[in-house]
């Protein structure tokens, strides 16, 4: 499917950790994309005109992978709490890391629909 087209250079540096990362969300879209019945009810996103939608989910993943570099110590921070406070911690950062990527896009729902 989606995995074999994904290039070795398509994450930040060209690393494996980020090449993992995106293989794993083509994967999971992959699948989604099989189980549509079972989630009739959740928004869709839009690809841009133009361009492939797995060029864009590949550079939507490569700046979501930047941002959370720079979010590393706050996860971190969360990651040491625990109960709600940790939900509510990872929830905050995570809709930080990945809502400018997804904005900047203009096919995502805003907040945590779009993700």
């Amino acid at each position: 499917g989606a995995l074999e087209a994904v290039p070795a250079t398509a994450a930040p540096g060209g690393g494996a950790r980020g090449s993992d990362f995106v293989a794993d969300v083509l994967d999971v879209s992959e699948e989604f994309s099989h189980e549509r019945r079972e989630f009739a009810d959740v928004p869709q996103w839009t690809p841009q005109k133009g361009t492939s939608p797995k060029a864009q989910l590949d550079l939507i993943c490569g700046e979501v992978l930047s941002e959370a570099q720079r979010y590393k110590d706050v996860l971190a921070m969360a990651a040491g709490t625990t109960g709600s406070e940790r939900d509510a911690a990872l929830a905050k950062t995570l809709l930080c890391i990945t809502g400018p990527s997804l904005k900047a896009h203009g096919g995502f729902r805003s907040g945590h629909e779009g993700i």
